[in-house]
């Protein structure tokens, strides 16, 4: 249900003139994505959403070993995929998003919401990650995403 592990698929879904609700027999939320991978390898699911990279961090649960993406397909893979000219190392069936999105509601003011932004891009640890990534705008200035 989150937005790398369903939202982003789900717009896919219906944009390809699928429903997430009415199409599928079941659909089943889990909060580990690892176990959706292992889900899939051993059978348990048929189709599954997963963030970007997930395959390749998981590890089989039968061997303990990573798991070998080649035992799984992507659906729909999105072609030429890149950050600031950089080809994306994985297949994905969406396009790229940033990873932390911060978002505030209509009724916080946007000196609040320039001053939140401001705060977290001030995490020393964290502080170039949001100023790099493809598609990332300053609060207030009418970038991004709108649907």
């Amino acid at each position: 249900s989150g937005l790398g592990s369903g939202q982003m698929q789900f717009r896919e879904l219906e944009k390809a003139g699928m429903s997430y609700i009415n199409a599928p027999r079941q659909l089943v939320f889990t909060s580990n994505q690892g176990k959706v991978v292992n889900g899939v390898l051993d059978g348990t699911f048929d189709v599954a959403f997963v963030r970007t990279d997930q395959i390749e961090r998981t590890r089989d649960a039968a061997t303990g070993e990573l798991v070998d993406p080649a035992r799984l397909k992507i659906i729909n893979p999105q072609p030429d995929l890149e950050i600031d000219g950089v080809p994306f190392p994985f297949e994905s069936s969406t396009p790229l998003y940033p990873e932390w999105n911060l978002a505030s509601l209509a009724h916080v003011g946007d000196d609040v919401a320039t001053e939140v932004q401001s705060a977290m891009r001030a995490l020393e640890a964290h502080a170039a990650v949001g100023y790099g990534i493809l598609g990332c705008y300053d609060a207030c200035d009418g970038g991004g995403e709108e649907e």
